[in-house]
């Protein structure tokens, strides 16, 4: 493993960065993501990002608009649900529904176009599909919970 010293990621501007990105993050996971983030070491892994970076730019600017809305945090929901006959409150269960719904549009968008976005292709198939959960959810709670 590398190690940068000390300072580098000041002098190269990446705190500054890190601090950017994270204010235009869409949910607390993100910003978590994005507060441990580290520059990328090797080529290879750096290649990577940047393609996955530029071909989600050319879906942005170029495609039908990318189904990539706000994500709330369902760690606790989930967390809160494991324990047998346990249950969640309505708000928690549309979050649950509204992150499953973005969740399968992402995975259906990349996946339809997997000639333009290969790249991102591989990163959306690692999304889970439940239609058969998101279904259920969507017959039990409306917009509102």
């Amino acid at each position: 493993m590398v190690r940068y010293p000390a300072g580098l990621e000041t002098a190269l501007g990446f705190d500054l960065l890190r601090e950017r990105l994270q204010e235009q993050a869409m949910s607390l996971a993100g910003m978590e993501r994005l507060a441990a983030m580290r520059p990328l070491e090797g080529e290879a892994a750096t290649r990577g990002a940047l393609q996955r970076v530029a071909e989600y730019l050319d879906a942005l600017r170029f495609d039908d608009r990318v189904p990539f809305d706000a994500v709330p945090d369902i760690r606790d929901a989930l967390v809160q649900a494991t324990p047998e006959g346990a249950y969640l409150e309505p708000e928690a269960l549309l979050d649950v529904y509204r992150t499953l719904t973005v969740m399968r549009l992402l995975r259906q968008y990349f996946t339809q176009r997997r000639e333009k976005y290969p790249a991102l292709v591989r990163d959306a198939e690692t999304l889970c599909a439940l239609p058969a959960v998101e279904q259920r959810l969507r017959d039990t709670v409306d917009d509102e919970g």
